[in-house]
C-alpha cells in the first residue's frame, strides 16, 4: 500500500511541476494547464484541462487522448486553432499557468459527469513525435 502510495505522490508531483516543453527540431511548443481540475464542483472554474500549443508547422496534425492509469483510452480531445494565427487571450487573460505566449490553438479535454478523481495520462501526437504528462481530476 505504501509503494502505491509513493508512486501516486510521485504522479501527482510530476502533475504539478510540468511547465512548458519545445522540441526545437519540429517546431512544436506546448503548455498543459491546469495541472490539477475539479469539474464536479460547480463553481465554474478549472473545469476543463488544456494543452496550448505553438505549432510551427502549421500543415501537420495534431491530436490528443486521455487515458487512465490502467492504459485504458478515456476520451479524445478537442482541437481547436493551429492555423497559423494567435488566439485573442480570453478576458482576464490566460489561466496563470499558461504565461502570455501567442498560443495558435489548443487541445481541450472536459470531463463527462461520470469521470472518477484520479491521475489521467494525456498523450498527444504532433508532428510525428508523442508528449505526454499528467493531469489530476480532483473534486
Amino acid at each position: 500500500m505504501k509503494r502505491i502510495q509513493a508512486i501516486l505522490a510521485a504522479l501527482l508531483m510530476a502533475a504539478v511541476l510540468q511547465g512548458t516543453l519545445s522540441d526545437a527540431a519540429s517546431g512544436f511548443i506546448y503548455k498543459a494547464a491546469p495541472k490539477i481540475i475539479t469539474p464536479g464542483n460547480a463553481d465554474g472554474r478549472n473545469d476543463a484541462f488544456f494543452v496550448f500549443y505553438i505549432n510551427l508547422d502549421s500543415q501537420s496534425s495534431l491530436s490528443g487522448k486521455i487515458f487512465n492509469l490502467m492504459g485504458m483510452k478515456v476520451a479524445d480531445m478537442t482541437n481547436t486553432g493551429g492555423l497559423g494565427a494567435p488566439l485573442t487571450p480570453p478576458v482576464g487573460g490566460w489561466h496563470p499557468q499558461l504565461g502570455s505566449d501567442a498560443w495558435e490553438g489548443y487541445l481541450k479535454w472536459m470531463p463527462a459527469g461520470g469521470t472518477s478523481p484520479g491521475i489521467y495520462i494525456w498523450q498527444i501526437e504532433a508532428e510525428g513525435q508523442v508528449y505526454t504528462g499528467t493531469v489530476v481530476v480532483a473534486q
